[in-house]
């Protein structure tokens, strides 16, 4: 596998065990269980654990499948041990916050942020891919942000398609910048905050009052030719305090 390939490889199988622990509080195990492994280079989860890393395409099984299989992370992907670590951990800690979110909802006060018309089964699916891209997001994984919205972005009219479209402008504004596209970021992020600015108030259960204040410190940081300062981080995705979405399940 070249190394471009394997790069991908490893992006696509981290985002999709990501996604998986989002289901239900397992997922915390899930993700343990995947920085165990490539921590310590192979390692024996529960079955159930290690048939959903085995699926995700992280890890390859050694030996006899068992209770307690052994496993330990591919050899293509070996070489990308250290960013793929640093993701799942992120990306551990998001799925925390993700699941405390759904606890909080339970007796959350009266929404203030402004929720979509939609019918139930689309409501459903735009709280699901909205916590999805929040958890993608704090891990990194623009370009995964962008194909998990735009998906629900091609089911969905009116405001809601305008606001999902401003959102993948600037995950897709990051991606750019992680291939040195820096013309290809300023454009996407102009373009994506003047979509999102009618929604400032909070939209869908996004804090689009953060997001934009972050674009705004991005767009001034990537004005001229100047290197993007070290403390500066992407933007934030983030709930709502009062959240008009539900926080989803993958």
């Amino acid at each position: 596998m070249s190394p471009v390939r394997a790069s991908l490889a490893a992006r696509n199988a981290v985002a999709t065990a990501i996604l998986d622990a989002l289901d239900d509080r397992s997922g915390t195990a899930l993700l343990t269980a995947a920085i165990d492994v490539l921590g310590a280079g192979a390692t024996r989860p529960p079955r159930v654990l290690a048939e959903r890393l085995v699926a995700s395409g992280l890890v390859e099984r050694l030996g006899d499948a068992d209770e307690a299989d052994e496993v330990r992370l591919r050899p293509e992907l070996v070489p990308h041990r250290a960013s793929a670590l640093a993701r799942l951990r992120r990306g551990r800690a998001a799925a925390v916050r993700l699941h405390g979110a759904r606890d909080a909802h339970e007796t959350a006060v009266p929404q203030q942020s402004p929720a979509p018309r939609l019918d139930a089964a689309v409501t459903d699916r735009c709280a699901t891919a909205i916590a999805q891209a929040i958890v993608l997001w704090e891990t990194g994984l623009f370009f995964e942000v962008h194909e998990v919205l735009e998906r629900l972005w091609h089911e969905v009219e009116g405001e809601l398609r305008l606001f999902l479209q401003g959102v993948i402008q600037i995950a897709a504004a990051f991606h750019h910048l992680e291939t040195g596209n820096r013309g290809g970021a300023r454009t996407l992020l102009a373009a994506g905050r003047g979509k999102l600015v009618p929604f400032a108030s909070g939209f869908a259960g996004v804090d689009v009052a953060a997001l934009l204040g972050g674009v705004e410190r991005w767009t001034a940081a990537l004005a001229g030719d100047d290197p993007v300062p070290d403390d500066l981080s992407p933007p934030a995705l983030i709930h709502a305090r009062a959240t008009g979405v539900t926080p989803g399940r993958a």
